[in-house]
């Protein structure tokens, strides 16, 4: 490898790093190994799990009424995470806190919220907790899910900025999020993950 590649190689990754890319993965593993075909300008790899895969079978005819249907372990832990049951959790621990350190300490044990699951830590906030300027952003990104601190990645060195040029700091306002948990690949929250971060804000 030249120089100039090993600086663009350093360069790319740590524009994805700012981006907040923590992950490189696909759908499904691939091979490079295996043998490829060529389909105009692209080439696909044919793994030995695709050529194994059986033929399509005819559509099976849905279950009787009265038949037991059965979810996937996965899906059965999605359909039932969150909804009305996290929001009226949220509701009673967010009514018993009256300051911030007790809503923070809530929101510590509050299980209704998936994102607190695959986060690395609460990003709860920052700044002056008397403050008359408050700040919600949506959702912490990979710096601060590392840090537990909001706006500290790149956007955060913008707000800063934007902050010196009215003659404030963070000392003299307060910075919060919408969601208090980072979501996975920094894609946006869902509305029931809203929901159940939303009695706190």
């Amino acid at each position: 490898m030249t120089e100039r590649t090993i600086i663009d190689a350093e360069a790319l990754l740590r524009w994805y790093l700012e981006a907040g890319v923590d992950e490189a993965i696909g759908e499904a593993a691939v091979n490079r190994f295996e043998k490829s075909e060529s389909i105009g300008d692209f080439s696909v790899s044919r793994t030995r799990a695709e050529q194994a895969l059986p033929s399509p079978q005819a559509p099976r005819s849905p279950p009787s009424s009265t038949a037991e249907v059965r979810l996937p372990i996965a899906d059965a832990a999605v359909s039932t995470t969150g909804g009305p049951a996290a929001v009226e959790s949220a509701v009673a621990l967010a009514q018993r806190a009256t300051t911030l350190e007790e809503v923070r300490t809530a929101l510590a044990g509050f299980d209704g919220c998936p994102l607190s699951q695959t986060a690395t830590n609460l990003v709860f906030g920052d700044g002056f907790s008397q403050a008359r300027v408050v700040l919600i952003g949506e959702a912490p990104g990979a710096e601060e899910d590392r840090r537990g601190v909001p706006f500290v990645g790149p956007s955060g060195r913008l707000l800063d900025k934007m902050l010196a040029s009215i003659c404030l700091d963070r000392s003299k306002v307060f910075i919060t999020n919408t969601i208090f948990w980072r979501p996975p690949g920094n894609r946006s929250p869902m509305s029931s993950e809203v929901a159940a971060c939303m009695t706190f804000v």
